[in-house]
């Protein structure tokens, strides 16, 4: 309670105050105002002389009411308007501060849709670098397969004809065997069909065949490409 009764007489101090401020503003602001007031001014001194003299004052009192209604036609809405002008001012302050206030948020949202759009962005680069490594990553081991790929072919076609080599040159090494005197008694014959045929001594056929190849073993004849004949 005191502390709403203080609040209350600062309110009304305030009040009278800002009153008095508002009415020495509106008093030097129209000129015609001072003249009222001169004029009220003298109509009370002529009303005390009249009084004193035991005159009629009516007339001066009639001066005094008309000055009055045209100082309350002028000074009032003076007043009021000094009020207003007050409160248009703090209306305009509030409105300034809320506008910044909306101002601010406004460019604060606009910051922050910058901000994700740049982070979407920005994720959305990453992205594509990620997509970009891994497919060169795929190139470059799907390139290492077929490299491994053709060189393990390479190492296989190498292996196969080193293989056959060796089997020709064992081949020819058979068929270059040195041919001892008196040992060369195998006959290789062929037949009206194409087949080739060895015999050696003590076949069946072996004393009545003419040999179109004799042969000094079994392997020499083999590798020409005879077989043994059925004995």
């Amino acid at each position: 309670m005191k502390f709403l009764k203080i609040f209350f007489w600062i309110t009304i101090v305030f009040f009278i105050l800002s009153f008095i401020v508002f009415s020495i503003q509106c008093l030097l602001s129209d000129w015609w105002n001072i003249i009222l007031l001169l004029i009220i001014l003298v109509a009370i001194f002529w009303i005390k002389k009249r009084r004193q003299n035991q005159q009629s004052f009516w007339q001066g009192i009639i001066v005094i009411i008309i000055s009055l209604l045209l100082f309350a036609w002028f000074y009032i809405p003076c007043v009021i308007g000094h009020y207003k002008e007050l409160f248009s001012e703090s209306d305009t302050k509030v409105t300034e501060s809320h506008e910044q206030h909306d101002s601010s948020n406004s460019m604060s949202d606009e910051k922050k849709e910058e901000e994700k759009a740049e982070q979407a962005e920005q994720a959305k680069k990453e992205q594509e670098e990620k997509e970009k490594a891994e497919q060169a990553k795929k190139e470059q081991e799907e390139k290492e397969k077929a490299e491994q790929a053709k060189k393990e072919q390479e190492e296989k076609e190498k292996a196969e004809q080193a293989k056959k080599e060796q089997e020709e040159k064992e081949r020819v090494e058979q068929a270059k065997e040195p041919e001892i005197e008196g040992t060369c008694d195998i006959k290789g014959n062929i037949s009206n069909s194409g087949e080739k045929i060895y015999h050696i001594k003590g076949g069946r056929y072996y004393e009545i065949t003419d040999p179109e190849e004799t042969f000094c073993s079994e392997s020499a004849a083999i590798a020409a490409g005879y077989r043994e004949s059925k004995r």
